[in-house]
């Protein structure tokens, strides 16, 4: 059985973002988006989790750090971590 909310669901994107890759992920970004991400000192670190707020001010997506490629091998669940 597929994993997928019903249509009518409310839903917020979950973006994984990796440490090694952030800066070019933020170049990408509107300057809001990097604004809120470098005051907020996200780094995408393992378990981390930053809420990006949308015009409106409610929660447009959420980044979830996703740590460094060096990371990830020693760590046995690195994604469960930002379920913390």
């Amino acid at each position: 059985m597929p994993l997928v909310p019903a249509s009518d669901a409310p839903t917020i994107p979950l973006r994984l973002v990796g440490a090694d890759g952030l800066a070019d992920w933020l170049a990408g970004q509107e300057a809001p988006v990097r604004g809120w991400a470098e005051a907020m000192g996200f780094t995408a670190g393992i378990g981390e989790v930053l809420a990006l707020p949308g015009a409106n001010g409610a929660v447009a997506s959420v980044l979830a750090g996703w740590g460094t490629a060096a990371r990830r091998r020693r760590d046995r669940f690195p994604l469960a971590a930002a379920a913390a």
